[in-house]
């Protein structure tokens, strides 16, 4: 959609009323995402179904050339890759309602990884084998389904991108908003934050910031800079994450429930992929990532400031919001 107008008027629609159903209650807002999330598999099956089909019938139609590719550009299609891929962690906010998350968490974390890797390749796979330029193609899942699939699958296609979109932002507003709850209860946000809606139970304070803000990126740049943004801020998360995994098996030995062999290893690895790759982030996502950790910063030192006058509370489980 490249008209303002219906651009504007289509995200703004789809971000009120993802906001309207996660005010009323976590349970609305958690069936709307599994919905969506269940519904965007069913394209992508049936077009890696329809796509191996055609290619065991007829072989590949299209000679495949090995191209060399710069370093640079490698890089640059690994930080939008890094997008397809974020998300798994969020798996681990509703974690504390779990039986025994300790143990369910990281196995279910896997458990995604393997759906979704062969998925994407396979998908992959198809696209390159049927279309002789897949990277000069704007939609090259629509062009691929288009050579086995007549007009049906091309159709098919562009209905699961949009519930593909839809779905990711129904995710996306269930969870962020209660990590920002979180932080506030315990005082590192504004106690306004942690507000709690008297009817409803949500935190409707934090799920509108986070859908203003949402708008705003959406209405500043194209989904590619959101989502190169997006990759470059998990990843910063990321070396985060890796980097206080070796200071906290040090300090605390015994506390890990699931240990991976030569964690410190993998964590060290870890910290070196994400430097190479957000190195590819160009000086805009730089100024706005810089702008936010220069106010992560500010926020913190002001925490650290008032620990001593305020309290901080424990966070209220997320089945407390619930209706």
């Amino acid at each position: 959609m490249r008209e303002p107008f219906p651009r504007v008027v289509a995200i703004t629609l789809l971000l009120a009323v993802l906001t309207a159903v996660n005010v009323r209650g976590v349970k609305m807002g958690t069936g709307v995402s599994n919905f969506f999330t269940v519904s965007k598999l069913v394209p992508l099956i049936v077009f890696i179904l329809a796509g191996c089909v055609f290619l065991l019938r007829n072989g590949t139609p299209v000679r495949i050339v090995p191209e060399s590719h710069e370093t640079n550009a490698c890089l640059n299609s690994v930080l939008l890759i890094i997008f397809v891929y974020v998300g798994f962690e969020a798996a681990l906010i509703p974690a504390g309602e779990a039986t025994n998350p300790d143990r369910d968490a990281p196995f279910a974390i896997l458990i995604a990884l393997a759906i979704c890797t062969p998925i994407y390749a396979l998908v992959q796979f198809v696209v390159v084998q049927t279309l002789k330029n897949s990277a000069l193609s704007d939609r090259p899942l629509s062009a691929a389904a288009h050579v086995f699939g007549g007009s049906v699958l091309p159709a098919m296609i562009a209905i699961g991108v949009v519930v593909s979109v839809v779905g990711y932002f129904a995710a996306g507003i269930i969870a962020t908003p209660r990590i920002v709850l979180a932080f506030a209860q315990q005082g590192d946000l504004p106690r306004w934050f942690a507000s709690v809606h008297p009817r409803y139970k949500t935190p409707h304070v934090s799920i509108l910031v986070f859908a203003a803000l949402v708008w705003a990126l959406a209405m500043l740049g194209t989904f590619s800079w959101n989502a190169k943004l997006s990759a470059v801020s998990r990843l910063i998360t990321y070396v985060f994450i890796c980097a206080a995994l070796p200071t906290l098996r040090w300090k605390r030995p015994g506390l890990a429930k699931f240990r991976l062999p030569v964690g410190p290893l993998f964590a060290l690895i870890g910290v070196a992929f994400c430097g190479v790759v957000i190195s590819r982030a160009g000086k805009v996502e730089a100024v706005v990532l810089g702008a936010t950790l220069a106010i992560a910063l500010l926020n913190w030192i002001l925490v650290r400031r008032r620990s001593g006058e305020v309290p901080m509370r424990s966070p209220m489980p997320l089945n407390s919001y619930e209706i």
